[in-house]
């Protein structure tokens, strides 16, 4: 039994791995998560090429140094950046009841 429990952890790990090496987004948002962020965040939102958060406002810390894409939240996620930076989060006054906000 012990046998058959490490096995399967490898293989999960191995299908978590390769998921994120093949771009698979192994923890989807749901319409709801989409929606409230989208009625949240009405202007446009910045993010970098690498990483998964976005950004309310340009001059973000986390922001300096990089290379910066613009658009709407829903181009955001369609980019792979699902959840809005703690920092913007905090200046704006959002909580993580309403949408995902990156953990520390």
């Amino acid at each position: 039994m012990k046998r058959i429990l490490t096995f399967c952890t490898i293989i999960l790990m191995l299908i978590s791995s390769f998921g994120c090496i093949l771009g698979l987004d192994l923890d989807p948002m749901s319409l709801e998560e989409m929606t409230a962020a989208t009625e949240i965040i009405t202007q446009d939102v910045y993010w970098t090429r690498f990483g998964k958060t976005y950004h309310m406002f340009e001059d973000c810390q986390a922001l300096q140094g990089s290379t910066v894409f613009t658009g709407t939240v829903e181009d955001a996620f369609d980019a792979g950046h699902k959840y809005l930076c703690r920092f913007c989060a905090s200046r704006a006054g959002i909580d993580n009841t309403e949408i995902r906000i990156e953990e520390e």
